[in-house]
């Protein structure tokens, strides 16, 4: 059997998630949408863009890639 949290333990984590929570106003007139692509995904937990990475990237799909790394 699996043991997790007691009772008081998720109620308390709950009203300490409650309590953190903000929310935020924003113009939408000014908000801009990013594409992060699959090269900054990589970059982002340290491998580097070279040459073989860019021969991959163009063989392979970005959803077997992705894959491969998780």
């Amino acid at each position: 059997m699996k043991s997790g949290k007691t009772l008081v333990e998720l109620a308390t984590e709950i009203q300490n998630q409650a309590q953190a929570k903000r929310d935020y106003i924003a113009d939408t007139r000014t908000l801009e949408l990013t594409d992060v692509g699959i090269e900054s995904r990589l970059q982002s937990i340290g491998i580097a863009i070279n040459s073989t990475i860019t021969k991959l990237l163009q063989t392979y799909p970005e959803s077997t890639i992705l894959a491969a790394l998780a």
